[in-house]
């Protein structure tokens, strides 16, 4: 067996690894918090303030574990789930996902080719998602600026997202790459860690690159390719 047989071989195996591992860890989380909710009706009157405080922080840190597990188990899924081709028009879309954050002042400027073309629509739409929200979920600017470009490079269209946000540094951009690690101090976290994850692990399935840099307004820069064509 050659080097590349053996990596797809222990691709898959991890692929049904984390897909058994996340089925099999969600149902004990529920019945922990829903036992958490008995006890909770149970001491009625009875109960204080910092029991209810400990229940409370029970029940949030459940949650927050069973998210994981979801982000988990979709991260295993990437190959064998949501592989439909249909028809998308980018330029269409971005600006809608934009419309999501009706509470934020957001300024979006598009350029270059932002295609329509058949692709794996869900996939293609969760990269977006995934980028658009960080750069608008990790931005303290009184106006969140977003710079979407869309270029023809031969088999593939390159994208770019640039937001005009803090930035990450360059010794910290392998971790944002990481499942479950986050930039940002624990008391401040807004997320579990698993949106840069899951964007580079679809490019990485349909055969693109993606790549972190600096901003020009010293914010972050995203540049990612993905195929015109999607062979099956």
């Amino acid at each position: 067996m050659n080097w590349e047989a053996k990596y797809l071989k222990l691709k898959k195996e991890f692929d049904d690894f984390a897909y058994i591992v996340s089925h099999d860890l969600r149902a004990p989380l529920r019945a922990i918090s829903n036992l958490s909710d008995w006890i909770q009706d149970d001491l009625g009157e009875h109960s204080n303030e910092d029991v209810t405080t400990n229940f409370n922080l029970l029940k949030e840190r459940t949650a927050k574990l069973d998210t994981m597990i979801i982000a988990l188990l979709e991260y295993s899924r990437v190959g064998r789930m949501n592989l439909e081709i249909e028809q998308i028009d980018l330029s269409n879309m971005v600006p809608l996902m934009v419309e999501e954050f009706k509470e934020k002042k957001i300024r979006i400027e598009m350029a270059g080719t932002l295609p329509a073309f058949e692709t794996y629509k869900h996939k293609i739409t969760t990269v977006f998602k995934y980028l658009i929200s960080n750069a608008v979920n990790f931005n303290h600017q009184s106006e969140t600026i977003i710079h979407v470009r869309g270029e023809d490079a031969g088999d593939f269209y390159q994208f770019t997202i640039e937001d005009n946000g803090p930035g990450i540094p360059a010794d910290k951009r392998d971790m944002a790459f990481t499942m479950f690690r986050s930039l940002q101090p624990a008391d401040q976290q807004k997320s579990i860690g698993v949106g840069l994850t899951m964007v580079s692990r679809i490019i990485d399935f349909v055969g693109g690159s993606i790549v972190m840099e600096d901003g020009a307004s010293g914010g972050t820069k995203i540049t990612f390719t993905w195929p015109k064509k999607i062979i099956s």
